[in-house]
């Protein structure tokens, strides 16, 4: 019994972890707060060009799973900053899915690949590529139907995915510079050492 509860304790977040996703997830907010009306002039200029730009809401997530190295950091993120930044956007509710789809579906295929546990790179843009799939699912119900045609949908997409692979490359870069700075990793917990040790 007191096996079992230490197991699932361990596959939890811890509170430091959860504390460190919270942090990202309030900057993230306030970014999307603040940007939110330049997006929604963008968004109803053009499809294609809110597909490269408006995809930013995922890059706090993707710093939290660069930086935390563990499942669920990233669900975790966009759930908590889109949770905070409903009341302020034109999308309401609609923002939570909109953010945790996409993340859960990056959370997927990291977690497919074995990510948390080797690093690998390909694995990594993978996820991002598939998160860019999926928001492009998602935005295709709320793009007016008088502009849809084939190369709207194409470029979308093209749009999307190179947006998430862009910003999935910025996470790189945000982790080697909170390490540079001397920001303190969390340790990995003892069945994360346990996993890398076998």
């Amino acid at each position: 019994m007191g096996a079992g509860r230490g197991g699932r304790r361990a596959a939890g977040l811890s509170t430091a972890a959860l504390l460190q996703c919270a942090a990202i997830a309030a900057a993230s907010a306030i970014l999307m707060v603040a940007l939110a009306p330049v997006l929604f002039a963008t968004a109803l200029a053009s499809p294609v060009l809110y597909s490269l730009v408006g995809s930013f809401h995922i890059l706090g997530p993707l710093i939290a799973g660069r930086w935390l190295r563990r499942p669920g950091v990233i669900l975790v993120t966009a759930f908590v900053a889109s949770v905070l930044a409903t009341p302020f956007t034109a999308l309401g509710l609609l923002v939570i899915p909109a953010l945790c789809i996409p993340a859960a579906t990056v959370e997927i295929v990291l977690g497919l690949g074995r990510f948390w546990r080797t690093g690998s790179r390909l694995v990594w843009f993978g996820g991002a590529a598939a998160g860019g799939v999926a928001i492009f699912a998602i935005s295709l119900a709320v793009i007016d139907p008088r502009v849809l045609s084939g190369a709207v949908v194409a470029l979308t997409l093209a749009g999307r995915v190179l947006a998430y692979l862009a910003l999935g490359a910025v996470a790189v870069l945000a982790e080697r510079a909170l390490a540079r700075a001397g920001v303190s990793r969390l340790r990995p917990s003892r069945r994360n050492e346990t996993d890398e040790a076998g």
